[in-house]
């Protein structure tokens, strides 16, 4: 059953050495596994947990690289992953908005970790004016006089 992102298979991965224990425990079973219980561990705590890689590390001692690996070794992981940051996005702005975390480390993270930006619009108004050559002329003329005064 297999094939990750863009049909990536485990088998077209970096094999394990013969007698490695690390080969059997990221099955994509194990690895759903994992991403039930982290989304679980998201969806459940409220304002206090947020952060997946918090769950990976302090709950499960697990390193906050091993999403990525897995991400694209099993398509079906990745999915759970693009739901985890997701939620992670809503809880950070839901939380931000309610004033329930600090808004400018709510701020930081939603830059920084999901790519959030501030929109700024800025209105052009110009409009063109168009001047003969007598015209332009006689407003440098006038500009010059107001400058020499």
């Amino acid at each position: 059953m297999g094939g990750g992102h863009k049909n990536i298979k485990p088998e077209d991965g970096v094999p394990f050495e013969k007698g490695n224990q690390a080969a059997a425990k990221w099955t994509e079973e194990s690895a759903n596994q994992l991403a039930d219980e982290m989304l679980e561990w998201i969806k459940s705590g409220g304002h206090r947990q947020i952060f997946f890689n918090e769950f990976l590390l302090i709950n499960k001692g697990l390193y906050t690289d091993l999403p990525a690996y897995l991400s694209r070794k099993y398509d079906s992981f990745r999915k759970k992953m693009d739901i985890a940051n997701e939620t992670q996005r809503v809880k950070l702005l839901k939380y931000g908005v309610e004033d329930t975390l600090n808004q400018g480390m709510t701020k930081f993270a939603l830059m920084n970790i999901h790519g959030m930006s501030e929109k700024v619009s800025t209105d052009n108004k110009n409009t063109e004016v168009k001047m003969t050559g007598a015209e332009r002329k006689a407003r440098k003329a006038e500009l010059i006089k107001k400058l020499k005064k």
